[in-house]
């Protein structure tokens, strides 16, 4: 559960709309609904007529040749989604305000009528498609290369083999709304084990916060008397446990970070040794050392985002956790271990 900014949403949107292949894929996917908008007729296949009852299949043959438009339910459906760009690129805040459009219009049309149409706009929309050419440009955009739920895994695109190691995770199921299925706000980057867990089951989560509504977020920590076992050497590693504040109950039944992060300690093994070995005169010796590695800023100190990436694997900054797997569980066992006293992390 690692939110992202409105801002870099909106960023990287900007970006995407100059990109050939969105251009390519927003006139397409536009053409073939203005046309169903224009000349849309219900015909049911025959392996859907087999399994409906003798009254559907003659409700089927009074409405063979019934025009979408003559439909209330699928005119205004229709009327609400008609812009093709502005539904993928839809703000997240804007997201909500759709959907109770939407559920606002009276159902004037049989349930067969509707089935059939919600089952053409999801067709139409072309999601296969755009998850294999829009996606993967709109992630790389957004700077999103590990899981948003669990930050454990990688979730990038092999643009050589054409494949992603990722799943473009519905967050408002498109078996319910399919008009969400190429709603990019609406599609939160994660890994294969999470969008599994996950499937459709609704989790109070918003991956996309304004400035000043941002969400807490999970908090990784250890026990402090295991910490100080393990450095007396009193503790195997494996005796560890990584422990989490602030989890929603739906997230840590669905998603399970503990079970997934139980697998996991000798990260935090790791952070605990590196905190003890590169104290402040070690830091020093190595910037002096290697100052081609380590450049020093503009006040003649090291390059602290610098030095911590090489040393910790990720950054230390919150504006990274989306690069690196475990950055998150990096920062915060880190900014667990600045707070330890000194004596506490005597080896």
């Amino acid at each position: 559960m690692i939110q992202i900014s409105e801002n870099r949403f909106k960023l990287a949107i900007k970006s995407l709309q100059s990109e050939s292949a969105y251009d390519n894929f927003i006139n397409k996917v536009q053409q073939k609904l203005n046309d169903y908008r224009s000349n849309k007729v219900v015909i049911y296949s025959n392996d859907e007529k087999k399994i409906l009852t003798s009254s559907e299949k003659a409700d089927i043959n009074r409405i063979k040749e019934y025009k979408i438009k003559n439909s209330t339910f699928c005119y205004q459906y229709l009327e609400i989604i008609k812009d093709i760009k502005n539904l993928v690129c839809l703000n997240p805040f804007k997201l909500n305000g759709l959907i109770n459009k939407i559920n606002a219009i009276s159902i004037s049309c049989k349930e067969i009528v509707k089935k059939q149409f919600l089952n053409d706009i999801e067709e139409l929309l072309d999601y296969k498609n755009f998850r294999k050419k829009v996606i993967p440009l709109f992630y790389n955009l957004l700077g999103i290369k590990v899981c948003v739920y669990c930050n454990a895994q990688h979730t990038i695109f092999l643009r050589g083999a054409g494949l992603g190691r990722y799943q473009a995770d519905h967050n408002v199921a498109k078996s319910t709304y399919p008009f969400l299925a190429i709603t990019l706000s609406n599609l939160y980057p994660t890994c294969n084990n999470c969008n599994h867990l996950k499937s459709k089951s609704p989790l109070d989560f918003k991956l996309y916060y304004k400035i000043k509504s941002k969400q807490i977020n999970y908090i990784a920590y250890l026990e402090e008397k295991d910490i100080v076992a393990f450095v007396s050497g009193n503790f195997d590693e494996s005796k560890l446990s990584i422990k989490f504040r602030d989890v929603p109950d739906d997230f840590k039944n669905t998603i399970r970070p503990l079970e997934i992060y139980e697998n996991h300690t000798d990260y935090a093994a790791d952070l605990i040794k590196k905190k003890i070995i590169y104290n402040k005169t070690y830091k020093d010796s190595l910037t002096k050392d290697f100052q081609e590695l380590f450049p020093s800023n503009t006040k003649g100190a090291h390059n602290k985002q610098l030095f911590d990436r090489l040393i910790y694997g990720s950054s230390l900054e919150e504006d990274d956790i989306h690069k690196r797997v475990f950055s998150k569980l990096n920062i915060d066992i880190m900014n667990q271990l600045d707070q330890l006293s000194p004596d506490k992390l005597k080896y």
